[in-house]
């Protein structure tokens, strides 16, 4: 397993640091943990293969962990192959 950091900063970018954002690789898939509004500059500037991602963890609701339009605009405009599953906290589809 690999976990790379693509982000860990506030919601406001302070100190020039991207959203949280967390990519885990294994040997049978490839994952993202939390998505905030830098997640494509993020992607782009590590090389994370948009086709690879196949599952969406979201761990709380504001947002600096949380942009899902930018996520899924971001894979439609990317061309992804194969459909995603998106977790969250069951308060996010109230």
């Amino acid at each position: 397993m690999r976990l790379q950091f693509l982000g860990c900063g506030d919601a406001f970018g302070s100190g020039g640091r991207f959203n949280t954002c967390f990519h885990v690789t294994t040997e049978s898939t490839q994952f993202l943990v939390d998505c905030g509004a830098s997640l494509m500059i993020a992607i782009r500037r590590f090389g994370v293969e948009p086709n690879a991602i196949e599952t969406i963890f979201i761990t709380h609701l504001h947002g600096d962990g949380i942009v899902t339009e930018t996520v899924w605009e971001w894979r439609k405009r990317l061309g992804c192959r194969h459909a995603s599953a998106l977790l969250s906290p069951s308060s996010l589809s109230a």
